[in-house]
């Protein structure tokens, strides 16, 4: 894992590295923009970068034994903390080697790892792993990931660590909703803002990284500037979609609803993808209106995302749009 793994962003990359150097890294970042744009993996590069044993200007190695580990999933020094999501670790694929860190999920009482939200009792273990004598010189780093959806207790109970950090421990905070953290957690930890990537680095990683985006224009434009979300789109399987006119917009989703197919697990996926292209069609003609439909259709995607009712929110997200349509939204 190295932070030449990473594509754009380059001033958060020449920053981060050389507040490594210096050894002037804050204890607490905020990591924070839309998903999908890098912020996990730059999360992992610092982590890298702290404890690799031969880094070369603030470049982790990606040989020596704690880079190894990382890649591997041994390294006891790097933590994930974040709700499940299907996801029992952090699994990134580089040109470097990548890196996999597990997810810090205490085991309910049946034994199987579930959690909504980042927890307490997540914060909890945090707190006490933090409190432990590190390895060596090594350098304990804790990845909260959605953060915003902590929580209350879990956002207070981390407040309390970010106020007094341990020695030689970084928390690494992540987000894509910024304005829903405690103004006490944003206000103690640097923040670093990661915007979609342009259209040059955008296709710098299709070129290098996902080179079948080629065929799925529609796809591409979905993503707005989203690596992430564009890996999702082409990789999502039986999801053959071409772009849909804007008269058919809602006569589409909706048909898709209806008819849900069981054995069809990436309809949901389909349709978070029609819904990326409609806010992007609406994104090219600024305007009040527009932005009030770009908005209703991202509260729904980030509703979607959260395995909320599809037809509920979709239902919500079609009457809201017809209150904009008929000028009755203040």
């Amino acid at each position: 894992m190295k932070f030449s793994d990473i594509i754009g962003h380059k001033e958060n990359v020449d920053m981060l590295k050389s507040m490594v150097i210096n050894g002037r890294l804050p204890h607490a970042m905020l990591f924070t923009g839309p998903e999908g744009t890098g912020k996990r993996l730059c999360a992992c590069a610092v982590a890298a970068s702290l404890n690799c044993l031969e880094p070369a200007e603030g470049e982790p190695c990606g040989k020596c034994a704690s880079c190894t580990r990382l890649a591997c999933g041994n390294q006891p020094l790097v933590s994930f903390v974040g709700s499940l999501k299907k996801e029992e670790e952090i699994k990134i694929e580089t040109p470097s080697g990548g890196v996999l860190i597990k997810n810090l999920v205490p085991s309910s009482s049946d034994g199987e790892k579930r959690t909504v939200k980042l927890s307490i009792k997540q914060v909890q273990e945090v707190i006490r792993l933090a409190s432990l004598k590190g390895y060596r010189d090594g350098k304990k780093v804790f990845i909260f990931d959605d953060t915003a959806d902590a929580s209350l207790p879990a956002m207070q109970s981390m407040l309390k660590v970010l106020e007094e950090p341990p020695p030689a421990t970084y928390f690494i905070l992540v987000t894509n909703r910024e304005v829903s953290l405690l103004p006490t957690i944003r206000s103690r930890c640097q923040r670093v803002e990661f915007l979609p990537l342009n259209r040059s680095d955008m296709g710098r990683f299709i070129e290098e990284r996902l080179p079948r985006a080629r065929s799925a224009p529609e796809a591409v434009e979905a993503a707005s500037g989203s690596p992430g979300r564009l890996t999702r789109y082409v990789n999502a399987r039986k999801v053959l979609l071409s772009n849909v006119p804007p008269e058919d917009f809602f006569s589409e989703v909706s048909d898709w609803i209806s008819c849900k197919d069981p054995d069809e697990p990436d309809l949901e996926e389909k349709m978070m993808m029609l819904l990326e292209i409609e806010a992007a069609s609406f994104r090219k003609s600024p305007g009040e209106e527009n932005c009030r439909r770009v908005i209703i259709i991202e509260d729904a995607l980030r509703d979607l995302r959260k395995n909320a009712n599809a037809d509920l929110v979709v239902s919500d997200m079609f009457l809201k749009l017809g209150a904009v349509d008929l000028g009755q939204v203040n």
